[in-house]
């Protein structure tokens, strides 16, 4: 009997870039950016503060994944 078994890893997420830290005056916008590696699916959240921020949390938020 011979039997064959296949392991697959998935490799975490990461940023081949560090990210820089940005600060802005109360009521401007801020456009942040990054590109992130690994097996799929990849989910990013961003935190401000420790707190989550994204669209289902604060409307004045957008996110686009290319």
């Amino acid at each position: 009997m011979c039997e064959l078994c296949c392991l697959y890893f998935s490799a975490p997420a990461f940023f081949p870039q560090k990210m820089k830290q940005m600060q802005v005056q109360k009521g401007e916008q801020a456009h942040v950016q990054c590109t992130a590696l690994g097996d799929t699916p990849i989910e990013i959240m961003w935190k401000i503060g420790g707190k989550r921020i994204g669209e289902d949390i604060d409307q004045r938020c957008s996110f686009i994944c290319l």
